[in-house]
């Protein structure tokens, strides 16, 4: 039986949907919006591609909670990757990152892709093989930095991976990450580290992060 096209387009639109991963996304420490203002800004980058979003709100998080709550947190992001009634990508920043690695590392989630903006983490930490990785990274990344002088935590394990990205000397060789240096590698610079959420540059880098991230998972 033949359909005009104006009953079958709709039809291979929800489809489409029903096949699109779930983005989960995860903000950093210090935010008192629960993210709204940071990966939230995301939001509407991922609905206009269709894809489902939800948003760790983790709440507000000072130095020492990333020392002894990060933890459930962790927990919490890998029921949700287990829970979830599709593939799950995870968006995080910051400390958001550092969750998503400890979900990874100790509670066996196990995300198809994963994107980190400005992680808080040790350039030279092997990232899990579970999935892919894009890692968006400034050179200038002042807070990663200061973030490695930090004593050490299992739950805290900060670094400069937001600066340095995570494959500098080598490192996760074998795992199938890619290194996106925003702030010399695109015609606009982002040097901050959470400046891809603000205005003039998230209407650049905004875009640019989820199509990088659908090219990643192969859509």
């Amino acid at each position: 039986r033949f359909y005009p096209v104006c009953m079958v387009v709709p039809h291979i639109k929800q489809f489409r949907a029903l096949m699109l991963p779930q983005v989960l996304l995860i903000h950093g420490f210090n935010v008192k919006d629960r993210g709204v203002g940071s990966v939230g800004e995301l939001r509407g980058y991922l609905a206009a591609e269709g894809f489902p979003y939800h948003i760790m709100k983790y709440g507000f998080f000072e130095l020492w909670k990333t020392r002894t709550k990060n933890d459930d947190v962790a927990r919490d992001v890998a029921a949700f990757v287990k829970n979830s009634d599709r593939p799950v990508v995870i968006i995080g920043h910051s400390n958001g990152c550092t969750i998503t690695y400890l979900a990874m590392r100790y509670y066996d989630a196990v995300p198809i892709h994963c994107v980190f903006v400005n992680p808080a983490l040790p350039a030279d930490i092997t990232l899990p093989k579970v999935c892919s990785y894009d890692v968006w990274h400034s050179p200038s990344d002042k807070p990663v930095k200061w973030a490695r002088m930090l004593p050490k935590s299992k739950w805290r394990p900060w670094g400069a991976m937001g600066a340095y990205g995570a494959t500098k000397n080598g490192t996760n060789r074998g795992v199938d990450v890619i290194d996106y240096n925003k702030e010399k590698d695109y015609s606009v610079s982002s040097a901050g580290h959470s400046d891809v959420f603000k205005t003039p540059l998230l209407s650049y880098f905004g875009p640019k992060i989820i199509q990088t991230m659908k090219k990643r998972i192969g859509l």
